[in-house]
């Protein structure tokens, strides 16, 4: 089981994933905003984020800069919905690569 934080400002997107992940038994957190993205990080420790690359405030890229300063960050997979190509592109990101 792992522990993955979910960072997305749409609820109904952070709801989805926190469902789906619950079925294959991993303990989930939720922010929808990065700056309570990172306060939950120094406080906890996570296995996995999965980071919305738009974000209200502090964008997926200023969490992900501040995520590698982090004593043992954990692993980022990023997600950005499009709504021009109705899809979804994801890539991923180690945040012990520079």
């Amino acid at each position: 089981m792992a522990r993955i934080l979910i960072v997305d400002d749409e609820e109904r997107i952070r709801d989805s994933l926190e469902m789906i992940l619950g079925y294959e038994k991993h303990e989930t957190a939720q922010a929808s905003r990065g700056e309570s993205a990172l306060e939950l990080l120094r406080s906890q420790p996570f296995d996995l984020v999965l980071l919305d690359v738009k974000l209200p405030g502090k964008d997926g890229l200023e969490v992900l800069h501040e995520i590698q300063g982090l004593e043992s960050p954990p692993p980022v997979s990023f997600t950005s919905s499009s709504t021009k190509s109705n899809g979804c592109e994801r890539s991923s990101s180690s945040a012990d690569s520079p």
